[in-house]
């Protein structure tokens, strides 16, 4: 299986600094930690999509991933769009809450989530009906634990329960229109576009 890991939005990475959840050290090591998770197996490959041209900034995780040179972890540039993943990826991995994650609502590929109040907190119905869609874990410990009973287990556990891929409550909801034709025409195309590359 093919998994895309889907490094955090600038935003998101903003409200967890001030918030005193993570800093710059503490994501790199959820990013590495969870490479390493792939790179002590040979069944799955992790691609690690960055964002904010990462790769140019030479931070050390990038230029270790380049330089180990595995083909059980990679990186996908910042260049390259989001969504021309899709039809190559068989399970999405979300550092944050994000517009990457509206994105894969319109595909029926799984997704693990990592959404730690401490940080970033959705509001209930939204979380709700999150929660019929993806699967969530509440903070950097539950994500790597999930990441490695995926490898080892597949779908199972209390974070996938009533959990399915192809459940569009959520997207349902947040592209509803009340009947504003230009709101409509623009999600009509938005979906019509993203569904064509899943």
């Amino acid at each position: 299986m093919i998994y895309t890991y889907v490094c955090g939005a600038m935003g998101a990475y903003n409200i967890e600094f001030k918030n005193g959840v993570y800093d710059d050290a503490s994501l790199y090591q959820l990013r590495h930690e969870v490479a390493e998770l792939f790179y002590a197996q040979t069944t799955h490959q992790l691609r690690f999509k960055l964002g904010y041209d990462l790769e140019k900034k030479h931070y050390g995780f990038e230029d270790e991933v380049e330089r180990r040179n595995q083909p059980q972890v990679s990186l996908i540039g910042s260049r390259t769009g989001f969504v021309t993943t899709f039809a190559t990826t068989d399970v999405f991995l979300i550092e944050a809450p994000s517009t990457s994650l509206l994105e894969i609502l319109v595909t029926e590929k799984p997704a693990l989530v990592l959404s730690d109040e401490r940080g970033l907190r959705l509001r209930p119905e939204i979380l709700r009906l999150l929660r019929k869609r993806v699967a969530i874990a509440p903070d950097p410990e539950a994500f790597t634990q999930a990441i490695d009973s995926l490898l080892r287990d597949g779908f199972v556990g209390p974070l996938w329960q009533g959990v399915h891929a192809s459940n569009r409550e959520l997207f349902e909801a947040f592209t509803r229109t009340g009947g504003r034709p230009g709101l409509e025409n623009i999600t009509a195309f938005l979906t019509k576009t993203l569904s064509q590359r899943t």
